[in-house]
């Protein structure tokens, strides 16, 4: 009996840390400004034109984007630009669309709708150094919920949806870069080259 109380209390006493933990959370989140923003750049070993190329590709998306399990796509909208949806873990869903961008240097993309995500705009801009392609990455989001940020404010400070959507992407541009090697070192012949019938 005296283990069956001393086993109650202790249930009662995680149930009761768990709420305040929860209530303390959604207080401080409550604390923080609904609009946030973040901005980061990478140089990669990869080119500009190759940048572009993978953010223009969004049916491939789901081959480097943290944790995208599938992709919709939606047609264009009222503008001509592309509309699409990315499905996450959890039931999770956001719909995206291009509202602006210039070829080969920047990209404006909004979300339009969003299940148990942030709304918000991301803004991709692509220059060169010294041959190597730079992406700088703005993320403006509109993050409603008081636990959510809390977790982005507090919780995950290591790196962020920025930072993750960064290395993702390198790691996708090197791999392209190694098969693209992997083909030039095949060295096919002359009359394959040239189109012609062997």
């Amino acid at each position: 009996m005296r283990y069956l109380k001393g086993f109650i209390y202790f249930i009662s006493f995680i149930l009761i840390s768990l709420m305040v933990g929860i209530g303390v959370a959604y207080f401080l989140g409550g604390t923080l400004p609904e609009r946030s923003s973040i901005a980061q750049s990478k140089s990669f070993d990869a080119s500009q034109d190759l940048i572009w190329t993978a953010l223009m590709d969004i049916e491939s998306y789901q081959l480097w984007k943290p944790q995208l399990k599938s992709v919709e796509m939606l047609g264009v909208n009222d503008k001509g630009f592309t509309k699409w949806r990315e499905f996450y873990p959890y039931g999770q869903s956001v719909t995206y669309e291009i509202s602006q961008y210039i070829p080969k240097s920047l990209i404006e993309v909004r979300i339009t709708e969003s299940k148990k995500a942030a709304q918000g705009v991301w803004v991709y801009k692509i220059s060169s150094y010294q041959s190597r392609g730079v992406l700088q990455i703005k993320r403006f989001a509109i993050i409603s919920n008081n636990i959510e940020r809390f977790i982005r404010r507090w919780i995950d400070t290591k790196y962020n949806e920025v930072d993750y959507t960064l290395m993702s992407l390198n790691e996708y541009l090197n791999q392209l870069l190694e098969d693209q090697d992997e083909i030039s070192d095949m060295g096919l012949p002359d009359s394959i080259q040239n189109n012609e019938i062997p």
